[in-house]
């Protein structure tokens, strides 16, 4: 059996506390000479019971306990975001740049690539202040100044290219080019001289001494000779009478009642010359009688038919 006294509670009654201070022999009540009220059993006050409110606080709970707010709050990131649009206007920048420089290539790509990087860049700036995302400033403003760039130099290949253009033209190349081209064309619609009949036309071909084919074209366009009648030589004889002869006989023909009748007033009184086509002692003796007479304007081109012009 223990010698340990009962807890409290257990149905006996607390032993009586000892005399604190009280001298040995006293015949006092117990009560503690400096006026003091006597310990509670055990030596030492009882602990608060928890979920008792300190004193002194209003019911209100110390900082640090759970649902007190915090005195600060917590700072956003700063930067590690990516910056897309800077990045995209500093590529398409280098590549306005790039395009622009290179003739002809520059006249549409420095100009469409050097608007997009300027649109990417402004836009890259815009995203440069916002939290979160990474500055990107600088690629940004790259991409700007290489897209303004780019189109600078694709205008100025517009520019050059005019400039180009209208001094090549003045130089009278262009002209050269379009005799040659006209060359090109008339040589493709040759007509043979045996093919020729009245009321066609044609220009003078490039070789004048032996003349097989003609450039052929329309009436309506503009044309150097227009046919008004054709002879045969009198076949007298099988040798070739002689280039003066068949010339003058030629002029005789052409410049007498045939030229009258097609235009309308006489030979003499006409503005128009009369050139002729005729055999040549090769094409004698193969059998070539034929004597083309055609007309045509010194002082240019004609257009049109001068068919009873009476010019």
């Amino acid at each position: 059996m223990s010698d340990w006294p009962p807890p409290p509670g257990s149905g006996q009654p607390p032993p009586p506390p000892p005399n604190w201070g009280t001298p040995t022999g006293s015949g006092s009540g117990g009560s503690s000479p400096l006026g003091g009220s006597p310990p509670p059993p055990g030596g030492s006050p009882p602990p608060p019971a928890w979920g008792d409110q300190q004193p002194g606080w209003g019911g209100q709970q110390q900082p640090g306990w759970p649902g007190q707010p915090q005195p600060w709050q917590q700072q956003p990131p700063a930067g590690g975001g990516t910056n897309g649009a800077a990045i995209a206007a500093l590529i398409v920048g280098i590549l306005a740049l790039l395009g622009g420089i290179i003739p002809f290539i520059g006249v549409v790509a420095g100009i469409l690539l050097g608007l997009i990087a300027l649109v990417l860049g402004i836009v890259g700036l815009r995203k440069a202040r916002a939290p979160g995302v990474g500055t990107g400033r600088g690629m940004a403003i790259t991409g700007i100044v290489l897209g303004i760039l780019g189109l600078l130099f694709g205008i100025g290949q517009i520019v050059a290219l005019i400039a180009g253009f209208s001094a090549f033209e003045d130089s009278g190349v262009l002209d050269d080019l379009r005799e040659l081209r006209e060359q090109i064309e008339q040589q493709g619609s040759a007509t043979s001289v045996f093919d020729l009949a009245e009321g066609d036309c044609y220009d003078d071909p490039a070789d004048s001494d032996a003349v097989a084919r003609v450039p052929s074209v329309t009436c309506s366009q503009s044309h150097d000779n227009e046919v008004f009648a054709i002879i045969d030589y009198p076949a007298e004889g099988s040798d070739y009478p002689g280039l003066s002869e068949v010339t003058e006989y030629a002029s005789e023909q052409c410049q007498g009642d045939l030229f009258s009748d097609f235009v309308g007033t006489d030979y003499l009184d006409s503005r128009y010359y009369v050139t002729t086509l005729y055999p040549t002692e090769e094409t004698w003796a193969e059998g070539d009688r034929e004597v083309v007479c055609a007309l045509y304007d010194q002082d240019g081109q004609i257009t049109g038919s001068v068919a009873g012009s009476e010019e």
